[in-house]
């Protein structure tokens, strides 16, 4: 489920609430999003391969907030497909975007869309 199959539905013309599983499975993740970068999890510091940048840790009020500010845009994104508002919900994709795009630019190494496989 990505933030691209729900806009690419929207204009295909769905309704906000067809889009209403992706939206809420996108603001569940949302919420668990900072718990994914415990300390001691950075580059160089686990086997795991990792994106995030050293300001993770350094900087965690700032990356708290905008993963705050992320998981709060895709729970509107979530109550606007329940309830079938199509406009608000088309509008709301483009909030999420933003959120998404602000945290990666600041806490995220590499291309800036979803991470690679």
């Amino acid at each position: 489920i990505t933030l691209r199959y729900m806009v690419d539905a929207m204009k295909a013309g769905r309704e906000a609430k067809s889009q209403g599983y992706p939206a809420a499975v996108l603001a569940k993740w949302a919420k668990a999003l900072p718990r994914m970068f415990p300390a001691g999890t950075g580059q160089g510091e686990t086997s795991a391969a990792s994106q995030a940048l050293p300001l993770v840790w350094r900087d965690r009020a700032n990356f708290d907030r905008a993963a705050a500010n992320y998981a709060a845009a895709t729970a509107q994104l979530a109550a606007l497909a329940a309830a079938n508002d199509t406009p608000g919900f088309t509008k709301q994709l483009d909030e999420v975007n933003q959120a998404c795009g602000l945290c990666h630019a600041h806490f995220k190494a590499g291309d800036q869309g979803a991470p690679k496989k």
